[in-house]
Parts: C-alpha cells; structure tokens; sequence
C-alpha cells in the first residue's frame, strides 16, 4: 500500500466519506468519486481501514459489550426516577449515572403569572429523553431479531436454493 493510499485510509476512518477522504490523501478532486469506491474495493485498504477501526475501538475500550450495556442503560431507566418523593424535578447535577444517560435535553422557561401584586414567577421544565425505541432497535439487530430475505437466501446451501427456485419457476408456470 502507498502512502497516498494510506492516508486514504486514516481519512475515510474518520469522516466515513470515501470522495471526501480521497480528495485529502491527494487525489484529483475530478475523479476522488471514483477513486474513492475504487480504493473501498481495495483488500489492502479495507484492512488497513479495519485496523484502524479495531485499534481506536481497543484505545476508547469500546467493545459489543459495553455498546449493549449502554444501549440496555437507555431502555431501562425509568422516567420516575426524575422526580422526588413530593414529585419535584430532581436537579440535573443529583442525578444518578442511568439518568443522566437518558436524558437528553432540559428546557427551562420562567412564566409570569397573574399581574402587579399579584403576579407570580413560574419555571415550566421539559424533559426530553433518549429515544427508547431506537436503543431497542439496535439491540434488536444485533440480536438477529429481524430477519430479511437476503439473510435466509445466504444461509441456504445450493441444492437447498436449487429446490427453492424450481418450486418458485413451477408456481409462475402453473399461472
């Protein structure tokens, strides 16, 4: 691998743009599109970009692992656990490690209610969680627990695929 190739590499790790990263390790801009999907095609480059994945991974101590746990952290919490016994909002700063994972913004609005004497000072707050759904999905996936087509074609043997295809030619000949 060249050096320009190299630094191909180093770059698509960190933006994921293959053009991008091809017009920074010094290729033409005209051509760093199809430069770029050339050099993904390129074994040499897929494992040096592999590498380069592995060992910020080991570095950051950032393992399947540990992405499950922080992942189930966000399913799991629950939302009560804002509040105190007498129903008040906890202070972000006294929150406990699964909360404060959770949340995922605080908006904090003063209102004035009433006039003159009477007027009063009000805070309204809004909690805005992670996306439950979204962790739940990805553990999903991980898991295997959706199945696609494709997946079960890969995993047929040939003659298993063979039977397949001449059942389906079969049925679209008997129409």
């Amino acid at each position: 691998m060249n050096h320009k190739q190299a630094l191909f590499a180093a770059e698509y790790v960190k933006s994921g743009n293959a053009t991008e990263s091809a017009k920074l390790a010094g290729y033409s801009p005209k051509t760093a599109y199809s430069t770029g999907q050339r050099m993904l095609k390129n074994v040499e480059i897929k494992n040096a970009i592999r590498e380069y994945r592995e060992k910020a991974s080991r570095e950051a101590e950032v393992t399947i692992t540990w992405w499950l746990k922080k992942m189930k952290q966000l399913v799991d919490f629950d939302p009560r656990r804002f509040f105190d016994e007498h129903g008040n909002l906890i202070p972000v700063s006294k929150l406990d490690e699964d909360c404060a994972a959770a949340l995922c913004g605080l908006e904090v609005q003063e209102i004035s209610i009433g006039s003159g004497d009477e007027m009063q000072l009000s805070l309204l707050k809004k909690i805005k969680f992670t996306d439950r759904r979204a962790a739940l999905d990805l553990i999903g996936k991980h898991l295997g627990a959706y199945v696609n087509e494709l997946s079960i074609i890969n995993k047929l043997s040939d003659e298993d695929l063979d039977r397949v295809l001449d059942k389906m030619l079969s049925k679209m000949q008997a129409k």
